[in-house]
């Protein structure tokens, strides 16, 4: 590119009646207000405090969901255990009765 075109180009960034102007004042106000809507969640301004808090969720989800399975497991055996112990005590119950 020619030194002329890029001073163009520089000239066009600036002029506010480009569209490539505009296109970029459209782009920042959608990224300003998007960037707003992430402060009235968060309550954090702070770019780093606002990863920092969504990896810590993502952390906290990662870590309630292997609690979950490991719950899940625990009630599929405890079922699994009541069942083999209800059947044995039927079968007592049964052996029981006819003597």
């Amino acid at each position: 590119m020619t030194q002329e075109r890029q001073n163009v180009n520089k000239i066009e960034n600036l002029d506010p009646t480009t569209t490539s102007y505009k296109k970029k004042q459209e782009d920042l106000a959608r990224f300003e207000a998007d960037f707003n809507e992430i402060y009235e969640t968060t309550g954090v301004k702070d770019v780093n405090e606002i990863i920092q808090k969504f990896t810590s969720q993502e952390e906290t989800t990662r870590s309630l969901e292997d609690i979950k399975k490991d719950y899940a497991d625990r009630i599929e055996f405890n079922k699994k255990e009541y069942g083999l112990l209800k059947g044995e005590l039927d079968k007592l119950k049964y052996t029981g009765s006819e003597t």
